[in-house]
């Protein structure tokens, strides 16, 4: 559940090991400033969950009876809802400084150079509407800009970038093949 944190991240919880719903204790709840902005997406990496926000990026873990919340990169926030997906272990996201990858174990961010013209200076001005998925039957990522109507793909097993041009989707998603089952796979809403 939301803190009430004056605008910033803030996040409370119930016991995290028996049934106690709605239990939002003082000693359960985390509270940052204003700078870091409010949580724009949750996602899972691996067993770690990441908080984004417009300029942070805080890493959720449990520890002891309670959760340690703590923030592992500043100035380096998601841009847009919806711009971050995970893959295994690793955290893909659009940031300012272009396709943002941290491993989810040591937390080390590493930026994706081969997209970095398209991002910082083609979409720069329209980062904020900007989707990403992943499809894992293609080994690939992409990161679909709205307003450009342009689409990055990486792929991942040959470790390239390209741009799709007239790419004119409303958004992307991912999620499992509901027709053959297995690997989750990359859907792009018209």
């Amino acid at each position: 559940a939301a803190a009430d944190s004056g605008g910033g991240a803030g996040v409370r919880w119930t016991p995290l090991f028996k049934r106690a719903p709605e239990s939002f204790r003082a000693d359960r709840v985390f509270r940052d400033d204003l700078r870091g902005g409010q949580v724009k997406q949750f996602q899972t990496v691996g067993d770690s969950l990441y908080a984004l926000t417009d300029s942070v990026v805080y890493h959720v873990a449990r520890g002891g009876q309670g959760l340690i919340i703590r923030k592992i990169h500043y100035g380096r926030g998601l841009t847009s809802y919806g711009g971050a997906h995970s893959i295994g272990r690793d955290l893909f996201y659009i940031c300012p400084l272009g396709i943002a990858v941290v491993n989810g174990l040591t937390g080390e961010m590493h930026i994706v150079t081969s997209a970095d013209r398209t991002i910082t200076e083609d979409w720069i001005a329209s980062l904020a509407n900007v989707e990403s998925c992943y499809d894992a039957k293609m080994g690939a990522s992409f990161f679909l800009n709205k307003t450009q109507d342009e689409m990055v793909v990486l792929w991942h097993t040959t470790r390239t970038s390209c741009v799709l041009e007239n790419s004119r989707f409303a958004s992307v998603c991912h999620g499992p093949d509901v027709i053959n089952g297995g690997m989750d796979r990359a859907f792009f809403i018209t």
